[in-house]
Order: structure tokens, then sequence, then C-alpha cells
């Protein structure tokens, strides 16, 4: 899996968008083992026109035997749900106060919203 953001690779990019590409990253990789493509800096439109802070995260290939059955698996895309919030948790955290990839527990974010409604 491999993750993207704005970035010319010429020093010119979205400083929070690479920070939360590297914490996806490195939160998907950790929860579910799949094989670490890095994050990637790149000028496509969808990065560059997007007036926020934007990812894009290539997670496998439906023409893959094995990537199909990991993507086609509701427990797996669990998984990736649970990793990307908790990189968009960890986000707001102070960096002296960061806590280990993987350590999150994102059941306890989504019982707070499920109790809002």
């Amino acid at each position: 899996m491999a993750t993207y953001h704005y970035g010319t690779g010429s020093g010119i990019s979205s400083t929070v968008g690479e920070r939360l590409a590297n914490l996806v990253q490195r939160e998907i990789v950790v929860r579910t083992g799949m094989h670490d493509c890095r994050t990637h800096a790149k000028t496509w439109d969808l990065l560059r026109l997007t007036r926020m802070p934007t990812v894009r995260v290539d997670l496998g290939y439906l023409t893959s035997p094995v990537d199909r059955e990991r993507l086609i698996n509701p427990m797996f895309r669990e998984q990736i749900v649970e990793a990307i919030l908790a990189a968009v948790q960890r986000m707001y955290f102070p960096v002296e106060r960061d806590v280990p990839t993987g350590s999150i527990d994102v059941r306890q974010l989504r019982m707070a919203l499920a109790d809002r409604t």
C-alpha cells in the first residue's frame, strides 16, 4: 500500500498533507501487515487543487487475487477505517504527547460518536 500527498519533489509540498500521509501509511501498515510502499509526493490535481490537507491511499488492486481477497473482506476494510481514524486523531496530538503507532483504540471514539446520535 502507498499513500500520496501534494509535493513537487523540489521542496514545495503540503507539510500538513505530508504529515497526514505518513501517519495514515504507518497506521495502516501496522494494523494490517500490508506491504509498505511508503509515502510519495505528487502534483496530481486531486492533491494540488484541494484546499485542505489531502492524501490518496492506494490499498491494492482488484486484479491481484491476494489484494482482491483482502479488499472484499468487510473486516479488513474495517481495519483500514480504524487506521485512518487513528491517523486523523493523531494529527491533533501534540508531538510530545503522541502515542505509538497502532495503539489508539478507535472503538472509544466510535462509542462517543454513537452516544451523540
